[in-house]
């Protein structure tokens, strides 16, 4: 008897309140903890493709599981009739980001990602799958980010693609990434360490964090509890910083001080000073109470 534990889901682009994605998964025989373990296709973000990343990048979005307990050949023909029914956007500018027309199981397809073969392109080295390669490099880096540079979503920095790679559209797809990172993508900063990022994804896989969730926190939608800022806001905020002290230093300098005993008044705390022969630091201490003022000057707006 054929188990009934596959799903339809599709994804929602928050900013039009459109399906821009349709998918199936399977439920494997285990408890679940969570919704996002029990469909943990439907949830996940690794292995997608440019178009979706980017719409859930500038967007965000939201999952939901459409058909349940279904067999797998009732999955495939549900997906293959709900992508029917909104319609691929590369080939009819219509909704979905779909690259096929459904029908491919989402369990053939994680053993077909999981089995892709790897070549280092210096060496020409091929690797059996991904896993492989981490362990027989001993790469620091974890299989899901991997498989992200590997699919062409975003700059490749590293000598690794699969085997079977169209190196024309893989091309492409770097050459447009890098042309939007020099014109449109914002840079981020990580504050503890001075670390660049191109990008928030490139920052967002580094930290493996959610890019539409670091997004948010960016932008201060909710509470940002990492070192990671916007870096020309960083810029921007140390330059209104300095520019306040100096303000604030330069308004104190520019203070009239009077001689409580001539009533002569001084426009500046430095020509008060320099008719004593004294630091302005130090009559400024003495005018502030901060040391005992043996003097006769005063602020004129405090006396």
């Amino acid at each position: 008897m054929e188990n009934n534990n596959c799903y339809l889901y599709r994804h929602i682009r928050l900013d039009t309140n459109q399906p821009f994605y349709i998918g199936i998964g399977t439920k494997r025989n285990r408890s679940y903890k969570s919704i996002t373990t029990e469909y943990e296709r439907a949830y996940r973000k690794d292995s997608r493709n440019s178009y979706w990343n980017r719409i859930v990048n500038k967007f965000g979005y939201v999952v939901q599981i459409v058909l349940d307990n279904l067999t797998l050949e009732e999955a495939k023909l549900k997906e293959i009739e709900f992508i029917s029914m909104y319609g691929r956007r590369d080939l009819e500018d219509k909704l979905l980001c779909n690259r096929t027309n459904g029908g491919d199981s989402a369990a053939e397809c994680a053993i077909e990602i999981a089995t892709k073969k790897v070549v280092n392109l210096k060496t020409g080295k091929i690797y059996i799958s991904v896993r492989d390669l981490i362990n027989e490099e001993n790469l620091q880096i974890k299989i899901g980010t991997l498989r992200t540079y590997l699919s062409g979503s975003v700059k490749n920095n590293t000598d690794y693609v699969y085997l079977d790679y169209d190196k024309e559209e893989y091309l492409k797809r770097q050459n447009n990434i890098k042309k939007k990172g020099e014109y449109g993508y914002k840079e981020v900063i990580d504050t503890k360490t001075g670390r660049i990022f191109k990008s928030i994804t490139e920052a967002a896989l580094f930290f493996n964090i959610g890019p539409s969730y670091l997004s948010v926190m960016l932008r201060n939608v909710q509470a940002n509890n990492t070192s990671l800022k916007f870096l020309k806001e960083d810029k921007q905020a140390e330059e209104n910083k300095n520019l306040l002290e100096f303000k604030k230093f330069n308004n104190k300098c520019k203070r009239k001080i009077i001689d409580i005993k001539t009533n002569e008044v001084f426009d500046s705390i430095r020509k008060a000073a320099d008719s004593l022969s004294m630091k302005y630091t130090t009559l400024n201490m003495m005018l502030l109470g901060q040391n005992p003022n043996k003097t006769n000057f005063r602020y004129l707006d405090n006396n």
